[in-house]
């Protein structure tokens, strides 16, 4: 996904504003459960490596605080929403669902 060039083509590496919103919400939502979960960005980047997926725990709070310092919010792939629905036991609807009154 993402904006269409001139031609019609996808652009690479462009991500669309309904793309960085889902993001955003997955990325709080994360943060909250994981926090409710007692773990640190640390626990789950361990947890997460045991399954194949490797996220520093850096990359980790950037997803979940959003921009830093001037860069953007690193997508979560299918794979990663994947990987943290197995680790956290939630639903990728209980991450991709805004909570509260979020507005991303």
């Amino acid at each position: 996904m993402g904006r269409r060039t001139q031609g019609g083509h996808v652009a690479r590496g462009v991500r669309t504003h309904e793309e960085r919103r889902v993001s955003l919400i997955v990325g709080r939502n994360l943060r909250r459960i994981r926090h409710d979960r007692g773990l640190s960005s640390a626990d789950l980047s361990q947890a997460l490596a045991a399954r194949g997926i490797r996220l520093q725990d850096t990359q980790i709070r950037r997803m979940e605080t959003g921009a830093v310092h001037g860069q953007s919010t690193p997508a979560v792939t299918v794979d990663h929403l994947a990987a943290f629905c197995a680790v956290l036991q939630v639903s990728a609807v209980e991450l991709m669902t805004p909570h509260g009154d979020e507005d991303c």
